[in-house]
């Protein structure tokens, strides 16, 4: 397996570049709206580690949630807010959607919500357990502790949404979640594989270079056979790409719901916006609210 790039002068020329043409988000203000304190709440930054609790639940204790959220951005979804770097991100948008509409009825589900920032091998996230604390972990140890909260949990349903890089992420966390804990539903958002389509090589085709096949496809990190159980332990499972924007995009994968959205062609544009389009959200709200 290609091993992710370490940080570099590239790559921070890369990150401008990238920016510069579109990649990351479509930027909006707005933090997390917790339900017993509908004002902006204050993060704390952690580089490693998990660090010590603050809010009232234990670490190792089962949570009193049923629903789990996995809410997974992509490359430069961060925020330039370094203190808060969810701040504001799509996928905080769509916890406070569904936040919205889950409160009427007293659910309080646990979540993870992730973004990239840089480092592609590095994902900054927060917690339900630790809502006012960001945390950054390697890729696998953030799988880990997803799964901790799934363990947590009692009878859990498991919801996750990820969008380019963090869709990447979602397919692995899904093939790392065993039969006794199906997905109740998974939602992929155009994604890309992280490590064979890393940033250096969507700068390449930028500065005109051919275009890397493994960012003109979706993600051949797992074989089929993983893919067949992914779509078995789902219940439903919906995967939304494009093919409009010519340097990074993703494709159908075998096993989901597969839903190609059309935009106008630009290099990199329309990978950015398809987390954006109104059939994305409503999709998205009906399978976590719906269930």
């Amino acid at each position: 397996m290609p091993k992710t790039p370490k940080l570099s002068w590239f790559m921070l020329v890369a990150t401008q570049m990238l920016l510069s043409t579109g990649c990351g988000e479509s930027k909006a203000t707005g933090r997390v709206i917790h339900k017993n304190d509908r004002k902006s709440s204050t993060t704390e930054p952690v580089e490693s580690g998990t660090g010590d609790s603050k809010g009232t639940h234990i670490r190792g204790e089962p949570t009193k949630q049923h629903q789990v959220l996995g809410l997974f951005g992509g490359y430069l979804s961060c925020s330039s807010n370094q203190d808060a770097p969810l701040d504001g991100t799509r996928m905080v948008r769509f916890l406070n959607l569904i936040n919205a509409q889950q409160e009427t009825n007293g659910a309080v589900p646990g979540h993870f919500v992730s973004c990239f920032g840089v480092d592609p091998s590095v994902v900054n996230f927060m917690t339900s357990d630790e809502p006012n604390k960001v945390r950054k972990l390697p890729v696998q140890q953030f799988i880990q502790e997803f799964q901790g909260m799934i363990r947590r949990t009692e009878q859990p349903e498991v919801h996750i949404v990820g969008h380019s890089y963090g869709g990447w992420l979602s397919l692995q966390i899904a093939n790392s979640i065993r039969s006794e804990n199906p997905l109740s539903s998974l939602t992929t958002i155009d994604p890309i594989s992280h490590l064979l389509c890393t940033p250096p090589d969507v700068i390449n085709s930028l500065v005109g270079n051919p275009v890397k096949p493994a960012c003109n496809q979706a993600p051949a990190d797992l074989p089929d056979e993983d893919l067949a159980q992914i779509a078995e332990r789902a219940k439903t499972w919906i995967n939304f790409y494009q093919t409009d924007a010519n340097l990074l995009h993703s494709g159908s994968l075998n096993g989901a719901e597969n839903v190609k959205l059309n935009f106008p062609a630009a290099p990199i544009d329309p990978h950015t916006h398809i987390a954006d389009d109104q059939l994305v959200i409503s999709k998205v709200l009906e399978r976590i609210i719906g269930n």
